[in-house]
């Protein structure tokens, strides 16, 4: 992998994070459709962490006050936001774990990744046009908590 290549995927990964796209997914597909040979998910995984980094450098105070509060005052608003984020990141942790030997093989086939990210959005578009549903935190439960991870 040359420079210019790490930069563009750098850019894909660090753009498509925030954007409602699989940035994961498209690691895959530009240097598939570029005609590049494969980075490796060793080299994905360091571009997440680095989205990762620059996030929590971006915001230090936030997670600083939420992790503050949610071991002081687990109860709270803030308190009670820390630990739902900590039960959602367990079941994409756990099946992450998992699955580990299959998404070095199967899961990064750029026909399945095209496949699933055109039924992924045609499923979203059908629930955004369902109507849209805003939960306070105060409204959130364990087990919500656990849905949405």
């Amino acid at each position: 992998m040359d420079i210019t290549q790490a930069v563009v995927l750098g850019l894909v990964q660090g753009l498509g994070e925030f954007l409602p796209i699989s940035s994961s997914a498209h690691l895959v597909l530009v240097p598939w459709l570029l005609n590049w040979s494969y980075s490796g998910l060793t080299f994905d995984i360091a571009l997440h962490v680095g989205t990762l980094i620059a996030v929590v450098i971006y915001f230090w105070k936030d997670w600083l006050n939420l992790l503050s509060k949610g071991i002081t005052r687990p109860g709270e608003r803030e308190g009670k936001l820390f630990w739902y984020l900590v039960l959602a990141t367990i079941p994409g942790a756990l099946i992450g774990y998992l699955l580990e030997n299959v998404a070095e093989t199967v899961f990064r086939n750029p026909v399945l990744i095209a496949c699933m990210l055109i039924l992924l959005g045609i499923i979203l578009y059908i629930v955004d046009r369902m109507g849209k549903k805003e939960i306070d935190v105060a409204h959130i439960t364990l087990k919500t908590s656990f849905l949405i991870g």
